[in-house]
């Protein structure tokens, strides 16, 4: 079964859109205040990813500490303080972290991925359990 996802990525029956978790991160790291509208909807293990999910619990603890510092340099710091190893690893040296700055998506779209990861994890905990 193939499913599309809201930016027309294909997927498979695995329920998961990366295209979809890029685009909130992308949004909450370009304008932080954003994050306040999700905030109470997603935690780091709806992420599908490994590396999302590091980078959006890097990013909430850098909101909790300092929301107008908020940068690449203080995710990689806030990565090494919750001792992310990794990180350097799964982010090529920070460069997809970099990304996540520089690419931009127009805010409106926030609160409908952040809703269809939601669901999507919701669906994998139920896959998860029911196997």
């Amino acid at each position: 079964m193939i499913f599309a996802g809201i930016s027309g990525e294909i997927m498979e029956a695995n329920f998961t859109d990366t295209v979809s978790e890029r685009i909130i991160l992308s949004i909450i790291f370009n304008n932080p205040k954003s994050y306040i509208d999700i905030a109470d909807l997603l935690v780091k293990e709806d992420l599908s990813t490994e590396t999302h999910s590091i980078l959006w619990h890097c990013f909430e603890r850098s909101f909790e500490n300092d929301p107008e510092s908020i940068d690449k340099f203080a995710i990689r710091n806030t990565a090494q303080d919750l001792g992310y190893k990794e990180y350097d690893v799964l982010t090529d040296a920070g460069k997809y972290t970099e990304s996540l700055f520089t690419q931009k998506v127009a805010a409106k779209n926030l609160l409908r991925a952040a809703r269809r990861i939601k669901d999507l994890s919701l669906k994998r905990k139920l896959l998860n359990t029911t196997v």
